[in-house]
């Protein structure tokens, strides 16, 4: 079939994307801070917070180099978000939320996900010395 105008040389492959993962995976090829588990899952609720997710994502990454960090862009509900985290395996979410007069938020809830569920109010500068204390210094 002609979809009009002058024939054009081309040239192209494909390749099984899972294939060559199965692959890298047989060969053990997988970097380890790929296979990293994840240790905090940032989530914002609102679009509008989406780069102050990002600044905390990476101020936490700068206090405590060795945590796996997932920051979620892709918006929606907190419970969407909250089922995200669980299903990454992350160990603590840092929940922003925007106020209702929509100014960004000052403070942030640190959430511990397991079963209790337990959760505390702080200061956003706070979180990044919150992680560093739970998941970088060691215990004694």
């Amino acid at each position: 079939a002609q979809l009009g105008g002058k024939a054009t040389v081309a040239a192209g492959f494909a390749i099984g994307i899972e294939r060559l993962v199965l692959m890298l995976e047989e060969l053990q090829l997988i970097p380890e801070q790929v296979k990293r588990p994840v240790d905090v899952y940032v989530l914002a609720v609102g679009a509008e917070l989406s780069e102050l997710s990002l600044q905390v994502a990476a101020a936490i990454r700068t206090a405590c180099p060795s945590a796996g960090i997932v920051s979620h862009c892709g918006g929606g509900k907190y419970n969407s978000q909250v089922k995200r985290a669980f299903a990454a395996g992350a160990r603590y979410a840092v929940v922003l939320e925007a106020s209702a007069e929509g100014e960004p938020p000052g403070n942030a809830k640190l959430r511990i996900l397991d079963d209790s569920g337990d959760t505390q109010a702080m200061a956003i500068e706070a979180i990044p010395a919150e992680i560093q204390k739970l998941l970088c210094e060691p215990s004694e």
